[in-house]
């Protein structure tokens, strides 16, 4: 019954987080200006490549099309976002609530998932609910999903990666359609954004737990062999599943060539266009052959991190744990106030996730040079796997030339939020068992702490105006890159 009542709960807060007036401001800013644009090719069946994988845009769009079933934006003449991939304005009287809806429930749903991970962490339903409030009552993930952007969605499917990994992560031994469907739920964040693909390590970590003495022994015999091969052919086709699905989709409907915009496609692509004929399954190949080589063009194309330029939003991965650099997405003036949509985080959050890897780290170094008495192997186990994957998605963006930006820290955020929570129970796991009650006091104040620091920073959330003054006294650190707009 409690659990019941705490996923209620969870249900209508974050209802009212994310859904709250989510198509305001009625104006595009950062990457809806090309994701929009996209969506609505999608819906008029407008040919076109884009530097991501198809899935988020095509849930974009479908959130728009339900929408239009009731009315909004039906009689809207949006013919002006299919002769462009970078719309700069809307028409009038246009609404946001369609384009911006599949990310905005998508962001709300990852909080449902994220409690059940940390269901499976603690075993213990307040504590779960509390260390959910780190995901929750973040401005920088609320004020991202709550757009037509891909972050919403993307997190949503990586989340749902991680807790089926930590579900099935608890049998002995996994069989052939669980990698399945790990791998299932894996491909879907891939078909959303590239950089979910570090969610591709859990399948290493499986291997590991079902084949742990077989690898240390060097013993590998015929059948495990076998095995092994198969898990991992299925992990494949898992993975590639709904990745090949949302492609076909994308090159079934985005079909019709206008004004002559076909992307540098090969002849061989052109003419399939021409025969009406990408819908073929034979024809999947050459147009999947062609997206793949224009997004390595773009990418190619995008200009590196450079310190030195005016206005550069980008930052350094190895600065992202501390918050740099924020961005300014829109701003408006009137009346002596200006109202900002700003990639700010919740500091008391990201200060709590970045506490997680240090003590995660200093726990796991102290284990392998000292000797440090570990009380749980398995919970060990589990903070060196969401270590890894902490650094080695931090390591791939630092190996990564073109400009990066602060939300690509979003998934080692969220991996940090499970090390801190990891790590917490290490230390208190005793109190937790026998209901200590100063232990849930100080984690109780925690939550609180968290909603007070989230409505403080709300105003970047939700565009709401603020004077001189009120913006200062949220410049809590120079690292951010906080700048007012001044008269």
């Amino acid at each position: 019954m409690q659990k019941k009542l705490i996923l209620l709960f969870l249900f209508l807060i974050s209802g009212i987080v994310y859904f709250t007036n989510y198509w305001y401001p009625d104006g595009l800013f950062w990457d809806e200006n090309y994701h929009i644009s996209s969506a609505q090719k999608y819906i008029d069946g407008v040919m076109f490549m884009e530097p991501h994988p198809p899935l988020g845009k095509q849930l974009i769009a479908l959130g728009e099309k339900i929408f239009n079933l009731f009315g909004v934006n039906k009689n809207i003449d949006k013919s002006y976002f299919n002769t462009t991939d970078y719309i700069t304005n809307v028409p009038e009287k246009f609404s946001f609530a369609g384009f911006r809806f599949a990310s905005t429930l998508f962001g709300m749903l990852s909080v449902i998932v994220i409690f059940f991970i940390f269901l499976k962490i603690f075993d213990n339903q307040l504590y779960a609910l509390f260390f959910s409030f780190l995901y929750l009552f973040d401005n920088a993930i609320t004020m991202h999903s709550r757009s037509a952007m891909l972050e919403g969605i993307q997190l949503f499917f990586v989340l749902l990666s991680i807790f089926y990994f930590l579900k099935i992560l608890e049998k002995n031994k996994r069989n052939l359609k669980e990698y399945f469907l790990l791998g299932i739920f894996s491909g879907l964040a891939i078909s959303v954004k590239l950089n979910s693909a570090i969610v591709l390590l859990l399948f290493v970590f499986l291997v590991w737990e079902d084949y742990e003495n077989e690898i240390l022994k060097l013993s590998f015999s015929f059948k495990m062999l076998k095995d092994l091969s198969l898990k991992t052919l299925i992990s494949i086709v898992g993975i590639i599943l709904p990745i090949f699905i949302s492609f076909y989709i994308h090159f079934a409907i985005a079909k019709n060539v206008i004004q002559g915009r076909n992307y540098n496609a090969s002849e061989k692509y052109r003419e399939i266009l021409i025969q009406e004929e990408t819908a073929n399954p034979f024809n999947f190949f050459i147009m999947l052959k062609d997206y793949i080589e224009y997004m390595d063009r773009y990418e190619k194309g995008v200009p590196k991190w450079d310190p030195t330029k005016p206005g550069e939003n980008g930052s350094p991965a190895f600065m992202w744990p501390f918050g740099y650099k924020t961005i300014n997405y829109r701003w408006t003036k009137w009346r002596g106030v200006v109202a900002y949509m700003y990639l700010q985080g919740n500091p008391l959050v990201w200060f709590l996730g970045l506490f997680g890897v240090i003590l995660s780290t200093v726990f796991i170094l102290g284990r392998l040079f000292f000797n440090v008495t570990v009380r749980d192997k398995k919970r060990f186990k589990y903070i060196t796997y969401f270590s890894i994957l902490y650094f080695s998605y931090m390591f791939a963006m630092l190996k990564i030339e073109r400009v990066m930006y602060l939300y690509h820290y979003f998934i080692p955020l969220i991996l940090s939020f499970i090390l801190f929570a990891l790590i917490f129970l290490e230390f208190f796991k005793e109190y937790i068992e026998k209901k200590d009650k100063l232990t849930l006091a100080i984690v109780s104040l925690m939550a609180i702490e968290i909603i007070a620091v989230f409505l403080f920073y709300s105003p970047f959330t939700y565009y709401i105006p603020l004077d001189s003054i009120q913006f200062m006294q949220r410049v809590w650190s120079k690292v951010w890159g906080l700048t007012p707009i001044t008269y």
